[in-house]
């Protein structure tokens, strides 16, 4: 709210400050205040018309903004788009055009096109990340296995994990609209901060593990603190005297082991959804922050990585350890939700299901989960077998 009054008051210096209102749209857009964020969205386009990245918005805000005229005006200039972004962006639209025509497979190949240009453009970026949470972390969190330690700690945050497009949102706000007011700290990234600001995993370019991180238990008490002050920074810890709060990092998963080193009182909840299903909707909806959502390749490596990890997880039998499947929840939300609740020792309510807060959301679910909950019907997934089958194949868990 303060940073909405700073923007605001920033416009009657200079009301044609492009960035202020981008920003503005998108501080409403998170909040869930559409009607605003589409308001000051249209601004941006009264100073510049053909720009692809604010318009991609707004057609996520309102489906009417994507129409014959536009389309008809993005292929006329798309070779004459010499921005990148704006190209990819143009690129999405067409993509989503192309589905709304039903013509699937121009859909996936314009798509491949867009996440193509990103690729080239974060290459280097893209290959550290891949090999830093498939390589490089799996090593460390080898050695971290073998320690045993026994840290005392009172805290029982929620860990809410799984793939992106998973569900993981939808578990947030259904936690969150309880009668009890569990503080959530969204995507914290705490762990991948504290990894990377004391530099516990050395060159990410590198295959072979380097670090001064000794794997004792003092390593992994002053671990422990930097991670609690962490969340403490972020006002999580100790919010109407609680212990509990709710993180839904994405990464969160990977550094399982350790966060259950430190705090051995947590709960995790695990999102799964159909395979095709997540990996289609991680794919169709584009994640610049996430390099490897943009090749297709290692969408379905990652997946892969997650049901090892799963499967590891389930057969150790934690009772600290839940999966919630998202066509389950969908389909049955008072049953599965009640069921949650319970394992989480939380009271249930009907709002749990209505979803009646006002969380600010910076996902890529924030319009989908302020709406009642709906069915998931996985017909529309027999429209792409046939262009993944190839890669799919390769997976036991695709031809299941």
């Amino acid at each position: 709210d303060l940073a909405i009054l700073s923007l605001e008051e920033s416009l009657k210096i200079d009301e044609k400050n492009k960035n202020t209102l981008i920003n503005l749209a998108e501080v409403y857009t998170d909040k869930g205040n559409f009607e605003k964020a589409e308001n000051y969205y249209l601004l941006v386009l009264d100073l510049e018309k053909n720009n692809y990245s604010i318009i991609y918005k707004l057609i996520k805000l309102k489906k009417k903004y994507l129409n014959q005229e536009l389309v008809d005006n993005i292929k006329n200039n798309l070779r004459n788009i010499n921005n990148t972004e704006e190209k990819i962006y143009a690129n999405l639209i067409l993509a989503q055009n192309e589905n709304n025509k039903k013509e699937f497979k121009n859909e996936i190949k314009i798509l491949n096109g867009a996440h193509s240009l990103y690729q080239n453009k974060k290459k280097i970026a893209a290959g550290e990340e891949w090999n830093y949470y498939t390589n490089l972390l799996p090593q460390f969190i080898k050695k971290c296995e073998k320690v045993e330690i026994n840290i005392q700690n009172q805290l029982e945050p929620i860990f809410i994990l799984g793939m992106p497009r998973s569900g993981t949102t939808l578990i947030e706000n259904i936690i969150t609209s309880g009668k009890e007011q569990i503080v959530t700290g969204g995507e914290t990234n705490a762990l991948d901060s504290i990894f990377f600001s004391k530099k516990l995993i050395g060159s990410v370019k590198s295959q072979i593990l380097s670090t001064d991180f000794n794997f004792e238990v003092k390593d992994f008490e002053l671990l422990s603190k930097n991670l609690i002050d962490h969340y403490d920074q972020l006002r999580l810890v100790n919010v109407h005297k609680s212990n509990t709060f709710i993180d839904k990092s994405i990464t969160n998963f990977l550094y399982i082991e350790i966060i259950k080193k430190i705090f051995p009182k947590a709960k995790f909840v695990y999102c799964s959804r159909n395979p095709f299903a997540n990996i289609l909707g991680i794919y169709k909806v584009f994640l610049p922050h996430l390099f490897w959502s943009h090749s297709i390749e290692k969408i379905f490596m990652y997946y892969n990585l997650h049901v090892e990890k799963l499967n590891t997880e389930i057969n150790k039998k934690n009772p600290n350890f839940k999966v919630i499947s998202l066509e389950q929840l969908t389909n049955e939300p008072k049953k599965t939700s009640i069921d949650l609740f319970e394992f989480l020792d939380l009271e249930w309510t009907e709002d749990c299901i209505n979803l009646k807060n006002n969380n600010i959301i910076k996902t890529a679910s924030n319009i989908q989960v302020r709406k009642s909950i709906k069915k998931h019907n996985l017909d529309y997934l027999k429209n792409y077998y046939d262009i993944f089958k190839n890669i799919g194949e390769n997976y036991d868990w695709f031809k299941s």
